[in-house]
């Protein structure tokens, strides 16, 4: 028997305590919710492209969280949420930042502009026909912007699982190149919307 989808995963890779991602599992556990919390072992060199990699903290919104919980539980746990997710820019990012991940990979897997986005923590959601999206955070994001980025995620899914995107946000939806089962996007905080990114490298064109 196949064990049902959580609402919501909370994947964090060890020797990471889970102490580090306690904020994140108090805010948001609820009657009705099913949460699950995963610590994974820790990961070797790697031989793959680097923003389809697991991050050290992962976590993953089922679509059950917002056709399911969200409706019985109200928009006030998106509040605990969005909290929660807070409580986790201190650990990845800032100058006085708790943890530190560096990539190991093997050679031309890794892309020249990968590193400008965090390994330590992404946001992953059900898109459906067996994909996925993954939000990913630059480097060297602020906490303003991680939580802007964060609750326009949320809205982009709730929108997205309702079937009520804008026709500019569908046009570029559609536009948009998986690989691995997983769409890649970043929050541009200067346009104010998701670009959905490339995650094959390009090739260089003669003379470059």
């Amino acid at each position: 028997m196949s064990r049902t989808p959580p609402d919501l995963l909370i994947s964090y890779q060890l020797p990471l305590p889970q102490e580090a991602v306690q904020p994140l599992i108090d805010a948001v556990n609820a009657p009705g919710l099913t949460l699950v919390v995963e610590p994974r072992p820790p990961s070797g060199p790697f031989a793959g492209f680097q923003w389809l990699l697991p991050t050290a903290v992962f976590i993953w919104f089922g679509k059950s969280y917002f056709d399911g919980f969200l409706k019985e539980a109200g928009k006030d746990h998106y509040a605990l949420v969005k909290r929660g997710l807070g409580s986790l820019w201190p650990l990845f990012f800032g100058e006085s930042r708790g943890a530190r991940v560096t990539a190991v990979g093997t050679l031309g897997k890794i892309r020249p502009d990968g590193a400008k986005y965090s390994l330590g923590i992404s946001i992953l959601a059900e898109a459906g026909s067996g994909l996925h999206f993954k939000l990913l955070f630059p480097d060297d994001i602020s906490a303003e912007c991680f939580n802007v980025a964060t609750a326009s995620f949320l809205h982009f899914l709730e929108k997205y699982y309702a079937g009520s995107l804008d026709v500019a946000t569908e046009l570029r939806l559609g536009a948009a190149r998986a690989a691995g089962g997983t769409i890649l996007v970043t929050y541009d905080p200067d346009q104010g919307f998701f670009r959905f990114l490339d995650p094959i490298p390009r090739e260089p064109a003669p003379g470059e």
